[in-house]
């Protein structure tokens, strides 16, 4: 798989939030641990799983601050104590944790919840994936996955060479891109920013957005799929041909189910010819 690259912020603003000094990562578990489920929880925190030689979990930690981490019954937990807060201040930076896992790890389920901060998955397969956070952006690459929730309630999504079988995604305030990616059952909703994918897309694909735009750029020919296009204020393009902005199709050989719906913004779809 081609590798990615991902910017990692690694100073986040949070109203009422001081800043604070920040040293070395550190281990934060014992050598030799294994785990086939993550569980992390956090305030203010980074997230980084991608593969290596060995297991290992490492972190930076801001001065002051403590993360609680255990591996028990094959779970690796991870939490995060509440961020230490000054309103003259105004400003924080999180702490970081660095997750590797070998060549041949395959998760149960990894589930990741903040309230401010970045998640980066480079290479993962696993079950099922849970990931949120209220201010940050979510990336995912080379990842193969059966099951994925991801929710980044002001920030963006981006997925790249990844597999999943069923998928939830959702940005209140973010946009919502995929570039060599498989989908094959996706529910896509942003309340206010575009959605963008290139791929592979069977069974169903279901794209909203109440403000934004819409591009998919299908491997598969539009007589694959059943189409459901709508767009209050905008128009719809297919393979370069303005449709209007309500758009219904499908015939005998329409095995799969595309719903692309914006309220204020304009669809472009091309599929392969």
């Amino acid at each position: 798989m081609k590798k990615s690259l991902f910017i990692i912020a690694a100073v986040l603003l949070i109203a009422g939030c001081q800043e604070r000094a920040i040293i070395d990562y550190k281990d934060i578990i014992a050598e030799g641990q294994t785990f086939k489920n993550i569980n992390i929880s956090g305030g203010s925190l980074t997230v980084e799983i991608a593969r290596g030689k060995n297991y290992s979990v490492k972190g930076i930690i801001a001065a002051g601050e403590t993360l609680s981490a255990a591996v028990k019954n094959g779970a690796l937990n991870i939490a995060q104590s509440a961020p230490l807060c000054d309103k003259a201040a105004n400003k924080c930076k999180g702490d970081i944790v660095k997750i590797t896992v070998p060549a041949d790890f395959a998760c149960d389920s990894a589930a990741i919840s903040l309230g401010s901060g970045n998640i980066i998955i480079e290479n993962l397969v696993c079950n099922g994936i849970d990931l949120s956070t209220l201010s940050g952006n979510i990336a995912m690459a080379g990842a193969s996955v059966s099951t994925a929730n991801i929710n980044a309630q002001s920030g963006n999504i981006r997925l790249q060479d990844s597999e999943i079988a069923s998928a939830d995604i959702k940005t209140a305030s973010g946009n919502v891109s995929g570039r060599m990616i498989t989908l094959y059952e996706a529910y896509i909703n942003t309340d206010s920013g575009s959605i963008g994918l290139e791929g592979t897309f069977k069974n169903t694909l279901n794209m909203t957005t109440s403000s934004g735009n819409i591009s998919l750029d299908s491997s598969l020919p539009a007589a694959d799929y059943y189409k459901q296009i709508e767009t209050e204020h905008g128009s719809i393009y297919i393979n370069g041909r303005h449709m209007g902005n309500r758009h219904l199709s499908g015939g005998d050989s329409a095995v799969n189910r595309l719903v692309a719906v914006s309220n204020s913004g304009n669809i472009n779809l091309s599929f392969v010819q």
